[in-house]
């Protein structure tokens, strides 16, 4: 939206070149002057009330939560080494920028720092399956795992009865829980921290900290 706006201002300023103002109809000049003057403005007013506001949230409030998880694991040494594993899992791709535990992506069961959109990637995935993978992890790296949780507004585990039982987003297909799976996922975890207060984007989420699987 922006470089079509300076395309247009790019425009009238080759249009009132002096000395190489095209000839034009009376008709049309009346419509350019009216475009110049009237449409133009009232275009760069609303740019400059939606501007201001975007950059008073920008000042005010946080995009995203990334920065407050990173420095939550930077207070808490004992997490330095820590698997981070998200869902939605590109809301995680962020915290990379500000500390260096692997991310586990479950979704495409491979570690890495960002996602990708494929077909191969899973598309259902169940809280309870996310647990699994989660602790399977955990046995294997024997390192702490934790799960930063989305879908705050639909997920809440430590609710008793939840009306919503699956999510599903446009990239990275469906999230779906049950009362069992919650009950599973209470009793393996340990929350830690919500990352939610003051970010108006879109990477909010809580964490929880995966407790050690129990020896079978």
């Amino acid at each position: 939206q922006g470089l079509f706006v300076v395309f247009i201002i790019t425009l009238y300023w080759i249009v009132l070149t002096p000395g190489e103002v095209p000839a034009v109809e009376k008709g049309s000049g009346y419509v350019g002057r009216a475009s110049l003057y009237v449409c133009l403005p009232v275009l760069l007013g609303i740019l400059v009330a939606t501007g201001s506001y975007r950059a008073y949230e920008d000042v005010m409030h946080e995009e995203s939560a990334s920065r407050a998880f990173g420095n939550f694991l930077h207070s808490h040494p004992k997490y330095a080494n820590a698997i981070l594993i998200g869902e939605p899992d590109f809301e995680l791709e962020s915290v990379h920028y500000y500390v260096d535990n692997p991310i586990y992506i479950v979704r495409e069961r491979r570690f890495g720092t960002t996602v990708r959109f494929v077909r191969s990637a899973q598309q259902q995935l169940s809280l309870g399956e996310l647990l699994r993978v989660a602790q399977d992890v955990q046995t294997r790296e024997k390192r702490d795992v934790l799960i930063a949780l989305g879908h705050l507004k639909e997920l809440d585990p430590t609710e008793r009865v939840s009306t919503v039982t699956s999510v599903r987003n446009v990239f990275r297909g469906t999230f779906s829980w049950s009362a069992e799976e919650l009950r599973a996922f209470n009793a393996s975890t340990q929350p830690l921290q919500r990352f939610a207060d003051n970010v108006i984007g879109d990477e909010r989420y809580a964490i929880y900290r995966l407790v050690a699987r129990q020896p079978e």
